[in-house]
């Protein structure tokens, strides 16, 4: 899903694999296994970067059909978009806090 997300927009741009890379300054191998389908987990940085290459926010970059994933509808459903948003800032700061050892 990701992948055909990623190639659609490289053709909207007129862009290569190797454009992205650059913009979203990863390895051009990464953008063609997401492309190619052969890597289709990827964490919230490689999306942030992704979509920070293509000039677009995450949640573009994660549209299918022009509509958000099915998660993303079902967390909006149950807990709202607000919630749902912070919920999203909280992970970024765990992301970004250092592992403490016990």
């Amino acid at each position: 899903m990701l992948g055909k997300r990623v190639k659609e927009l490289l053709e909207e741009r007129g862009w290569t694999q190797s454009d992205l890379a650059r913009a979203a300054e990863m390895h051009r191998s990464e953008i063609s296994e997401i492309c190619t389908g052969r890597r289709t987990k990827v964490n919230t940085g490689t999306l942030e970067r992704l979509a920070r290459g293509l000039g677009i926010p995450v949640e573009e970059l994660l549209k299918e059909g022009g509509e958000e994933p099915k998660v993303c509808r079902l967390m909006m459903r149950e807990i709202g978009e607000a919630a749902m948003w912070e919920l999203l800032e909280v992970i970024r700061k765990i992301k970004k806090a250092p592992i403490r050892g016990p």
